[in-house]
């Protein structure tokens, strides 16, 4: 009886897999230019350079360390690490889905429904083959829950710390669990000690290499958003049009608005699950719930432009076992006469609500990788072949660029810079780098019309007269890369 249960879960497991797979062959034209900042790092660590952006300078510009570490396997063995890293992705979402079985197997007898609610989720196929770490976070935050559900408590602990190690976030979830299982189950002192001890370690060599507790993305993104971030678009919506105001409030909350409207029916059946349907692991579901909350607040706080709510993608497991017994007693708890009814409703609701992203997500990932690859992956193959190895360029998408140029590169976001992470972007400290390429931002190909204030002030400083416009490449309609040269000729 085990094994045929046993032979019959994997079977539902690997028909689970089918949905997820045919979205993902869907987007798997779009690498996010994100990406390409841990690609760069992972190249020039296996070249001898180091963990760094550019050569000699100690920076960290990502916050995916375990994830650049892995991007480097196919820099030592010869492969391209853009296909690498999507496949790497595919295998992740499809081991995903069996710890999600494991783990939604402990609170209920249908652990097929979170399963094939995520299988269907647009925005979990996405990110398996957008080039960064979402995956591995999911798997490592599944993993880490399901050991601590067993109460396996050091190959939780282990778990943890490289969920700690792939983002940091991982470590505030960690945190709270040791606080939320002392309160309410039962105190893991040696996990608390190798968690803590480990992390630590971690810490302190990140502090002696890059000179930094936090990365520079903290310092460049958490930090002004929160400081000077409110503040400052507070003092600007005041006196300020209903439209400004509102394009404003989209700005900060849109994927935060987006990702509520996609979850919503699915965090109103897991709040009826916790009043309604009490059981006996109603601390867990409680501690579930927590750590949704607790992912959703915490990377509100940072910019959140990419699509497909990708940062909150580790919640939605868990928000499906929540809701898992609402939608079980929809579909199975109703009288004979009506059960058949209610089961085709349910699967056609699970069915359809992914139509409601899936095109939107499809036509946005399609235009931006198709304005990834005539202007920044173009560019920067360009440069590689036809510029001196000793250009500087400066810039402000610091992704498909500097990877393929190889050229020292200015960033003038701060994502890997120091200074200006630290310091505030200023003209001054960009001409003192003296680029020989600079790229900027324009809404309009024919006329130079600053998309950002970073372009604007420099296209306007004194300093940048010396130079002249060489090429102009377009992202998408309203999206153009003006490339500026004091010296050298570009024609692409």
């Amino acid at each position: 009886m085990i094994t045929r249960d046993k032979n019959k879960g994997i079977l539902v497991i690997l028909a689970l897999f089918i949905p997820t797979i045919v979205l993902q062959s869907y987007f798997f034209h779009y690498t996010v230019d994100d990406a390409y900042i841990s690609f760069r790092y992972s190249e020039n660590l296996v070249d001898g350079k180091g963990l760094v952006f550019n050569e000699g300078e100690q920076v960290e510009g990502f916050s995916n360390f375990l994830w650049v570490l892995v991007c480097t396997i196919p820099f030592i063995q010869g492969f391209d690490v853009v296909v690498f890293s999507k496949a790497v992705g595919v295998m992740l979402s499809l081991l995903n889905l069996v710890i999600l079985y494991k783990l939604s197997s402990k609170f209920t007898d249908k652990p097929w429904i979170p399963v094939l609610l995520l299988s269907l989720t647009p925005s979990f196929a996405l990110w398996a083959v957008g080039g960064l770490e979402t995956q591995l976070f999911i798997m490592f935050l599944l993993l880490s829950v399901n050991l601590l559900f067993e109460n396996r408590e050091i190959p939780a602990a282990i778990s943890f710390v490289l969920l700690s190690m792939t983002r940091h976030e991982g470590a505030v979830i960690a945190t709270v669990t040791l606080v939320y299982w002392f309160i309410f189950k039962k105190r893991y002192y040696k996990f608390a000690l190798l968690f803590f001890s480990s992390y630590a370690v971690f810490t302190v060599w990140r502090w002696l290499y890059f000179g930094y507790l936090f990365p520079n993305t903290f310092y460049r993104k958490l930090v002004p958003s929160i400081v000077y971030g409110g503040a400052q678009n507070a003092a600007t919506a005041v006196g300020s049009g209903t439209t400004d105001i509102l394009i404003r409030f989209f700005g900060v909350f849109g994927p935060l608005l987006n990702f509520l409207v996609y979850i919503s029916p699915f965090i109103l059946f897991g709040i009826c699950s916790l009043f309604l349907e009490r059981t006996e692991k109603d601390t867990e579901r409680k501690y579930l719930v927590t750590i949704s909350i607790l992912i959703i607040f915490a990377l509100t706080m940072f910019g959140l432009w990419m699509p497909g709510f990708r940062l909150y993608l580790p919640a939605i497991p868990f928000i499906y076992i929540v809701s898992e017994p609402i939608l079980s007693k929809i579909s199975l708890g109703q009288k004979k006469r009506s059960k058949k009814l209610a089961s085709t409703m349910l699967l056609v609701f699970i069915f359809l609500l992914p139509t409601t992203v899936f095109p939107y997500l499809y036509s946005e990932t399609t235009t931006y990788s198709t304005g990834l690859n005539q202007a920044h992956i173009n560019l920067g193959k360009w440069l590689n072949l036809n510029v001196p190895e000793s250009s500087v360029i400066a810039l402000e998408d610091i992704g498909a660029i500097p990877f393929y140029s190889g050229l020292y590169t200015v960033d003038m976001v701060g994502l890997a810079d120091e200074h200006i992470a630290h310091n505030g972007f200023s003209t001054d400290y960009l001409f003192s780098k003296n680029p020989d390429i600079v790229v900027l931002i324009s809404r309009d190909d024919e006329v130079f019309d600053p998309m950002t204030t970073k372009s604007e002030a420099v296209y306007n400083s004194p300093e940048f007269q010396d130079y002249t416009s060489q090429d102009i490449l377009q992202f998408n309609e309203g999206y153009h890369l003006w490339v500026f040269s004091k010296s050298i000729e570009i024609d692409i």
